[in-house]
């Protein structure tokens, strides 16, 4: 009987500590570390286009610069906070919908400018592959951070 008792205790003290073990991965509610995205980012799409380090030099300081201007754009963008199944004023749909559509014309005039840009250091096949590294790298994020079976919300 004691030893029954002694590996019951033995076997809940085990389970509660892994229970106790702080997530290695990013909590569910905490907020990304936006640096390290876009440092992830950068080297990401510069091992996929092999740039040379004398180009690497010249891509990277106005890769940079396109995606704060992208991520400027993306904050005075955001469109009013709608919950799903709430009703709300005609004027609030519209203005959301008014600020996704300036969204994506002012992404598609900031895409061809910095391309411009680009295509005066890079080759066009080099720009081409850096185009594809930026698909790529989307489809690559946002696979490493889809849910996982076990990960269903609990709330």
């Amino acid at each position: 009987m004691k030893h029954i008792v002694l590996t019951l205790s033995l076997l809940m003290i085990t389970f509660m500590s892994f229970a106790q073990k702080p997530n290695n991965g990013q909590r569910r509610h905490e907020r990304p570390n936006m640096e390290k995205f876009l440092e992830d980012r950068t080297n990401f799409v510069v091992s996929k286009m092999k740039l040379s380090a004398e180009d690497s030099i010249k891509f990277v300081p106005i890769y940079k610069e396109k995606l704060k201007a992208k991520g400027e754009l993306m904050m005075k963008s955001r469109p009013p906070h709608i919950i799903p199944g709430q009703e709300y004023a005609d004027s609030v749909y519209m203005k959301a919908v008014e600020l996704e559509t300036n969204y994506k014309i002012e992404d598609a005039k900031i895409e061809e400018a910095y391309n411009k840009k680009f295509a005066k250091i890079l080759s066009a096949k080099q720009l081409f592959i850096y185009l594809q590294a930026e698909k790529m790298f989307v489809g690559s994020f946002m696979h490493r951070n889809r849910p996982h079976k076990g990960d269903a919300k609990k709330d």
